[in-house]
């Protein structure tokens, strides 16, 4: 701990320590094995701009006595700051290896997109009507005792009718924001919520469902779904009080609600009674569809529609987000997957580090363009 200049004591308990401390802890646990090689998986995800000095000033010494580092960031400026030499990957792949001196900025985003977004997603023009939802200053604290911002003062809408992607890298407050308007999230938060115009307060996902509200979760197996439970409980779960009553389940109302977004989204199962575990990654994320289908929302929001699923019921989603759309319900749209949220958004906005970064239309909006706000970039890249 001393070699590494950290003023942190021995004998306090870790648990006790801030995420930033922790993760220097981190390191330095790896080093006391006498590390040849280090590895850093988005080391800074957690740390101020002071322990990032920090930790770059320790492996700026580290690299002096001869340690490999690999070093795994999205962000661009620590990357350049620190490397010799770049690997970029896309997909699983390693798509190029250079010199840092002899790469931009915008070199490494062109590399990163790499593709055109392609004819896999549906080309709609959708008619939008008044706003459904508005989102005035919202502002996420951390529950680490720090009271980090994880969002900041973030205000946005969504029409009826239209797609609103929402494009960031890790780190960059996108689940947080769905999380927390939805009343899910156990951080502290502020902000003002409009749904057809009318404030209203959302603090559970109860209210958030009376409000007209909908979240297909990026964790289905956690957040989603009950997977020990037949896809007739799990569909009809959140619209159960409109489907059954206050108090008693009415088996035939459920099993005729349930048969609905069964043959509509083309859920491949022998019955309502198949149990959801049993079923594939794309058949399970139909069925939390499904489920907040039947609440019948005003907005919905998709928080990795598509992550784990194969390509067939990729292309099945995609077709029925832009079918729910052209109905008139206002979408909300996070991917992790920038070709995906370029295919079927009206509008980006790009969130960096918690704070808007860029609002694009759906002319406007570019892998390069989006790339280049979200790292913090100015200049356009250029494809290769």
């Amino acid at each position: 701990m001393q070699d590494l200049n950290l003023p942190i004591d021995p004998s306090i308990e870790v648990g006790n320590l801030g995420i930033g401390q922790q993760q220097l802890v981190e390191i330095a646990k790896a080093l006391s094995q006498n590390a040849r090689i280090l590895v850093l998986d988005e080391p800074t995800a957690a740390l101020t701009e002071s322990e990032v000095e920090t930790l770059f000033a320790i492996l700026r010494k580290l690299t002096a006595r001869g340690v490999g580092i690999i070093y795994i960031s999205h962000k661009l400026d620590e990357v350049f700051a620190m490397a010799d030499r770049i690997t970029v990957l896309r997909d699983g792949k390693t798509v190029g290896t250079d010199a840092a001196a002899e790469l931009t900025k915008d070199k490494i985003i062109a590399a990163m997109v790499g593709r055109d977004v392609g004819d896999i997603f549906p080309k709609t023009d959708h008619e939008l009507g008044e706003t459904a939802l508005e989102i005035r200053n919202l502002t996420v604290y951390s529950i680490d005792g720090n009271r980090r911002k994880l969002v900041d003062d973030v205000s946005f809408s969504v029409r009826k009718g239209e797609v609103l992607g929402i494009a960031g890298l890790m780190g960059s407050g996108r689940t947080e924001t769905l999380m927390s308007i939805f009343g899910a999230a156990p951080n502290e938060s502020s902000h003002e919520i409009f749904v057809e115009g009318k404030r209203v307060e959302i603090g559970s996902p109860s209210e958030a469902i009376e409000n007209g509200v909908g979240f297909v979760t990026e964790d289905r197996k956690r957040y989603g779904l009950i997977l020990d439970q037949t896809i007739l409980d799990n569909v009809t779960l959140a619209g159960l009080k409109k489907i059954s009553g206050a108090f008693l389940t009415h088996r035939t109302r459920e099993t005729m609600a349930a048969n609905g977004p069964m043959k509509s989204l083309r859920i491949k199962a022998n019955s309502p009674l198949t149990i959801t575990g049993t079923l594939s990654g794309g058949n399970q994320q139909k069925v939390v569809l499904g489920k907040w289908l039947l609440t019948n929302p005003k907005v919905l929001f998709l928080d990795e529609p598509t992550r784990g699923i194969d390509v067939g019921a990729k292309q099945e989603i995609y077709t029925e987000i832009n079918k729910l759309a052209k109905e008139g319900l206002a979408i909300v749209l996070v991917s992790s997957e920038l070709p995906e949220v370029l295919g079927l958004s009206d509008r980006v906005l790009v969130l960096r580090e918690g704070k808007v970064a860029g609002e694009f239309t759906r002319t406007e909006a570019s892998p390069e363009k989006v790339m280049a706000a979200a790292t913090g970039t100015t200049a356009d890249a250029v494809m290769v």
